[in-house]
């Protein structure tokens, strides 16, 4: 490539670009607000991603990788397109570049995970901070006579709609692999509105990537639809990526030197369903099977579960899947993220997510729920359960009731991770309730107390599988326990 850049440049900010041994690390280092120093979240938590001899980068966050497939699929030339680190933008952006886009998760930092742990450390959280620093480079790129667009998408472009603070060009929502490349034309022919929305292809029509991703992200499933208030994919129904594609990116990864596999979905025991009422073991188990009989993969992570639909898997059903993602290996903490967001049917309903709660005739939500976290449990998975405090509509009795319900997990292998609500609507982040601050209090010494005595269990189990070396693992440890001293509950 001349010193003329390259036409399409994709960039994200250090804690989506950065390399990774595991999906948990990454969401540790996403965690972070600035009272640890950046200085530390770039050297221990979040190392720079590796490049090749062209400079990009040689693994990549997963969305840029399906924008690279798509843009290369639908009108440019792969030589044209690149993927590159903050440090490498002086070198990819000259006078042939039209575009820079940018992937976001939570620029703004108004995602509840964010919210929450800066009610529990103080400071900002480091996603904004370096989202704010990458947009300021690209600027001061502009700044130079170049003539280039920005763009901003990814899970959290819709935090900046209407905010002046980010200096964006165009932002576009949602999946957009079945139109990028037209609006990407668009933009280039100046005929593109500032806030563009994007097209979900079809599950055929999704490009298989090109190159490895960041921690070895593989969709199995995209997109929800349940209809929850508090969840940005509340609208968008779920659809399953075909196994061709699913095997395509396994073999993309492992082809770069990535063995470890994180497979994703919002549901990763709904694959294959036509329904989230009626789910299809058999199409997962296909799924598994045909991942360890015709992939050489080592570790394989999973992400969301919903309790409804783990329930309806049968006991040998779940004791086949564990097998089949653990491998050879015998594992106790294969984490599942359960989304239980809190005990009262009522809350839920309230909250549009009565869809959660496909209950076998005669149960209520409390007591299934802690009867399906107790089952996982006893086949090798590891239930992170994630609950939300403050929804709209609770009283001060379904928080004593969330308490109740942790108090329920102290002997259980799971552990519990209390969010505070924010409102996706009007982006704006709930205060503390007074009334309810005592009872906020106990509900998160609670869950960090078990968080604390199994979480470093299922972080050291997991790093070990990925390779991770033993100075590493226990230096990571040390970190952990010194973030219990400075919480501040």
């Amino acid at each position: 490539m001349s010193s003329r850049g390259y036409k399409i440049v994709l960039t994200a900010d250090r804690t989506l670009m950065s390399d990774y041994s595991t999906l948990f690390d990454g969401m540790v280092s996403a965690s972070q607000t600035d009272t640890v120093p950046a200085f530390i979240l770039k050297t221990i938590l979040a190392p720079a991603p590796a490049v090749g001899p062209d400079k990009k980068v040689l693994k990549a966050p997963l969305g840029l990788r399906r924008i690279e497939a798509a843009l290369s699929r639908h009108g440019f030339k792969r030589k044209e397109i690149g993927i590159f680190r903050e440090s490498e933008l002086d070198f990819a952006v000259g006078e042939d570049t039209a575009i820079v886009a940018v992937s976001s998760g939570d620029p703004a930092g108004l995602g509840m995970n964010s919210s929450t742990m800066e009610a529990l450390y103080g400071g900002t959280i480091h996603n904004k901070h370096f989202f704010r620093q990458l947009l300021a480079k690209i600027s001061s790129l502009k700044k130079n006579g170049l003539k280039f667009k920005t763009v901003v998408g990814g899970p959290g472009a819709w935090q900046l709609l209407g905010d002046k603070e980010f200096e964006a060009d165009h932002i576009i929502c949602g999946y957009c692999e079945g139109n990028v490349s037209g609006l990407f034309k668009d933009i280039i022919h100046h005929r593109a509105a500032k806030e563009l929305e994007g097209r979900n292809p079809e599950p055929g029509e999704i490009p298989h990537i090109l190159g490895p991703s960041s921690m070895g992200v593989v969709e199995t499933s995209r997109g929800c639809g349940m209809g929850c208030a508090f969840c940005t994919l509340k609208d968008t129904p779920m659809i399953h990526l075909p196994e061709s594609t699913i095997l395509a990116d396994i073999e993309a990864n492992i082809s770069g030197g990535n063995r470890n596999i994180a497979l994703i979905s919002e549901d990763f025991f709904r694959y294959g369903s036509a329904s989230f009422a009626v789910p299809a073991p058999e199409k997962l188990i296909d799924l598994l099977t045909e991942i360890r009989s015709k992939t050489r993969t080592k570790l394989i992570q999973t992400d969301h579960v919903n309790i409804a639909t783990a329930g309806a898997y049968s006991d040998n059903e779940l004791k086949e899947v564990a097998s089949l993602i653990g491998g050879s290996h015998e594992r106790d903490y294969i984490w599942l993220n359960l989304g239980i967001e809190t005990p009262s049917e009522r809350l839920l309903k309230e909250n549009r997510a009565g869809g959660k709660m496909l209950l076998p005739e005669g149960k209520n939500w409390e007591a299934f729920s802690l009867e399906q976290i107790k089952r996982l449990s006893g086949f090798g998975f590891f239930p992170l359960i994630s609950v939300i405090i403050g929804l709209p509509g609770e009283t001060e009795e379904d928080a004593l009731c969330l308490e109740r319900f942790i108090d329920k997990l102290k002997d259980a292998k799971a552990s519990v991770f209390p969010l505070y609500y924010t409102a996706i609507e009007n982006k704006s982040k709930t205060g503390i309730n007074p009334a309810k601050k005592k009872i906020y209090g106990r509900i998160m010494k609670k869950s960090y107390s078990l968080n604390f005595k199994w979480v470093p269990k299922m972080y050291w189990e997991n790093q070990n599988l990925a390779g991770v070396n033993k100075a590493r693992m226990l230096m990571l440890q040390f970190m952990g326990k010194g973030q219990r001293l400075i919480m501040k509950y």
